[in-house]
Order: structure tokens, then sequence, then C-alpha cells
């Protein structure tokens, strides 16, 4: 046994250190990996002939690492006594280049959804995925087919996206504890597009993405759900538009749909500009003659969302979110009423809700939060809270003759409460759920959903 001083120890470390070859390569040396692909690595790691620095390396490690088409890199430094510098030896892991993958959600409601996707990703000269992914269900179907390519830039890591999408909402005027197939649906929705994304990253854990895109929106409604739907045809109303979409996001969340960690934020700005087309449905007139309105309308506005959802842990058992959300929207109302609901920005926080169409919680301009409340019961089941106010800034009111007016400022005040048990796995959740809106009265629902429920984006963004 023997004592040593620790300032001695550290002597001797600075000593040892100062002797040591400053830790700068040259050469790099990649195996696993065919010659373009090793000629893709290398210049994302440096400009050939060039030195650089351990902490270089670490940028383009990282970002290399993040490509889905590379699943490892093991680095080894071997001191090039000619170069008086370190070689840089790769062993390159590639992942597989078809990738298939599947889900879904089953509920006790109409929002039954099943999820396939086919993705092929290759990497030579540059990085590219191929991607075509479809939900199907009864009331949502849609198709995404797109393709990414990762720019060869060297200081800031970009993508380049470019996607088509299909995609048919339909929102039903019942929402049974178990679905029937008599259920007509009241509202349908589609939206047809091709947009273009440019992203790279924000901050250190961000992501920014600036995108156009254009397409045509066609909305299917009624002005009542007090009609014989079956008797009935739709008013119909299509825009042709097209968006500019600035969107900065980070998501650091323990789960898709009921997050018990973590911390969620966005924030877009859109400028959305085209054509409104509106057809009403035939009415009938004396002497058996058959009107039809046509009538149209030019459209352009901005508007700006921001959305933070943040849990913090209070101790083992429990844990206390929040959501905060609010959307400014300089948006003129559309031809009626009904549309001009339809096009508003919705607050739709819970999973139910993205499901189901509630005109009270739709609006140009609002305000909305709500605290959510877990407990941890164990590793997998967790009971959960979410209690949500929306107050708009001017209510969309309905006139006489199915017009859309402004209401008056800050005085619709609206609520959602809802509480579910969660079976947290790792590939799925199960929820049972109970939840009570504010409008319209008695509006109780009661539902189970087995997995998750996945949507395409839209044209314009939410």
């Amino acid at each position: 046994h023997r004592e040593v001083l620790e300032e001695d120890v550290e002597l001797k470390r600075m000593i040892y250190k100062s002797h040591l070859q400053n830790l700068v390569f040259k050469n790099v040396h990649i195996t696993g990996a065919n010659s373009a692909q090793q000629e893709y690595i290398e210049n994302a790691i440096h400009r050939s002939g060039q030195k650089f620095t351990l902490e270089e390396f670490k940028t383009s490690y990282f970002k290399l690492l993040a490509d889905s088409k590379i699943s490892e890199i093991i680095p080894h430094a071997v001191y090039n006594p000619e170069e008086k510098c370190f070689d840089l030896n790769l062993e390159v892991i590639m992942d597989e280049n078809v990738i298939i993958s599947f889900g879904g959600n089953i509920s006790s409601s109409n929002s039954n959804q099943a999820f396939l996707g086919i993705g092929y990703q290759s990497l030579s000269k540059y990085a590219i995925n191929y991607d075509l992914q479809g939900n199907f269900g009864d009331a949502n179907n849609s198709v995404m087919l797109s393709g990414r390519v990762e720019l060869p830039t060297r200081s800031i890591p970009m993508y380049l996206r470019l996607m088509g999408v299909f995609m048919n909402q339909k929102y039903y005027n019942s929402d049974n504890l178990f679905y029937t197939e008599d259920v007509l649906a009241f509202i349908r929705q589609k939206d047809i597009y091709v947009k273009m994304r440019l992203g790279f990253p924000f901050l250190m854990r961000g992501k920014a993405e600036i995108s156009l895109g254009y397409g045509e929106l066609r909305d299917y409604y009624y002005q009542s759900n007090n009609v014989s739907f079956a008797e009935t045809d739709f008013d119909k109303s299509r825009y042709k538009l097209g968006v500019g979409t600035f969107r900065i996001e980070h998501n650091s969340l323990n789960n898709k749909m009921y997050a018990t960690e973590g911390l969620s934020w966005y924030m877009l700005a859109q400028l959305v500009a085209g054509t409104e087309y509106y057809k009403s449905a035939p009415v009938k007139l004396e002497g058996g003659v058959t009107e039809i309105t046509h009538e149209k309308k030019d459209h352009s506005w901005m508007q700006i969302k921001g959305v933070v959802r943040n849990y913090n842990t209070l101790s083992s058992e429990f844990n206390l979110g929040y959501h905060l959300e609010s959307v400014i929207a300089g948006k003129n109302f559309f031809n009626n009423y009904t549309s001009t609901v339809l096009q508003a920005s919705a607050f739709q926080p819970t999973p139910h809700s993205k499901t189901s169409f509630n005109e009270k919680l739709r609006a140009n301009q609002y305000f909305a939060g709500g605290l959510i409340p877990i407990w941890k019961i164990n590793r997998l089941f967790h009971l959960r809270g979410e209690f949500y106010a929306f107050l708009p800034f001017n209510e969309i009111i309905r006139t006489e003759d199915n017009k859309a007016s402004q209401g008056k400022f800050l005085r619709d005040f609206q609520y959602l409460g809802e509480a579910s048990l969660v079976c947290q796995l790792p590939f799925m959740s199960i929820a049972v759920f109970a939840n009570k809106y504010s409008y319209p009265d008695n509006n109780w629902n009661f539902g189970l959903n087995i997995g998750y429920l996945i949507f395409n984006s839209r044209l314009i963004e939410q």
C-alpha cells in the first residue's frame, strides 16, 4: 500500500498529456461499403487532403448516424508517422435497402385504421429515400408517395423532400360506443396536393422546414345535421391553393399518443392564396325546376400557430403535463358558415378530438390550454386526466341565411375533459377513455383504442 498526493497525480497526467500527439486526422479508410458509399461518407466528413479535428469529426459522425441508411459506424484512430497525424479507420454497417412498416388502430367507434408503408433507401453519391405510405379506414384514407435526398452539404445538413398526397377524411353524425355501418358521414374532406420541403437543423435539438405546395381541397357537407342525409345531396366547396410554410419544431416525447415525459413544441407561419369554388346542392322549385348555385371567390391570408406540450415529473408516481396553443390568422369568411368553420383552425388535443368534428372548437384566432395530471400505476399502466379550455378571439356564428359572421370578442368559452386508463406496450398503446365536451349539450363519449392513430399531413398544416 502506498499513498500519493492528488496534486502529484494531476502533475504526472499533465506531463503525460503534453507529450501526446494532437488528435488530428487526414486520411480516412472505410470498410463495409461500396466505392460510391465510401465517397459519400468521406465527403460528409472532410475535403480530400485536408486535416480535421476530433470535434469536427464528431459533428459529421452523428450526422451520418442519423441517416437511416447507415446502421453503425465504428471509428478507430491509427497514428501515421509519415503524415505526423492520425488515420481514421471506419467500419461501416449498412442498413437494409427495403423497409416495410405496418400499424394502425382498432377502435370501438369509427376510427379503425390500418397503416402500411414500403420504403427503399439508396446510398451512393447521394443518400435517397423513396416511400409509399397508406392509411386505410372508414373515417380516414390517405396515400402518400415521397422522395427525399440528403443534400451534400458539410456545415449544415440539409434534405430536400418531394411529396404527393391524397387524403379523404369523414366525420359522422354519431359516435356510438360500438361502430355500426348505418351511421352516415355528414362531412367529407379531401386533400390532393404536391409539396416540396427543405429541412435543416434548428439550434441543437430542433428541426426547421421551408415548404412550397399546391393542391386542391374539397369539402362535401350539409348546411345542417338535422336533414335527411339519405335524401339530400351535399353542398360542395373546392379550393385551389398555393401554400408557403416555415416551420420549426422539437419533439422529445416518449410516446406518439399518450406521452408521460418529454417536451414537444412547434411554431409555423403559412402564407396561403387561391380561389374558392362553391356549388350548392340541387334545390327543387315550383314547376319541377332545379336550381344550383355556383359562386367563385379569391382568398389570401397569413396564419401563425404555436403549440407547446410539456410533461414534468413530480414524484416517482405522479407527473403533470401542460398544453398551450394559439392561432392567429388573417382569414376572411368563406361562402357560407359551414365552409368557413371547416376551413378554420381546429383545436384537437386528444386522439378522440382528432377524429370528431366539433364546430365550437374551431376558429380563425384562438387561445387554448390545458393540464394533464398523470398517475403512474406501474411500468405499463397509467391513469391520465386531460382538462382543456378553448377561447376564440371571435366566435364564428351562423346568420339566418347560413352565412358566417363574427361574434363578440372573447365571449365563447368552451371546454373539453377526458380521463383514460392507458396500457403502454413497447409497440402500441391500449386505452379506455371517457370524455365530455361543452358543446353540444350532454356530449359524452366512451371508447377503446388499441394501437396508434396515424395521419398524413395536410396541405394547410395544423
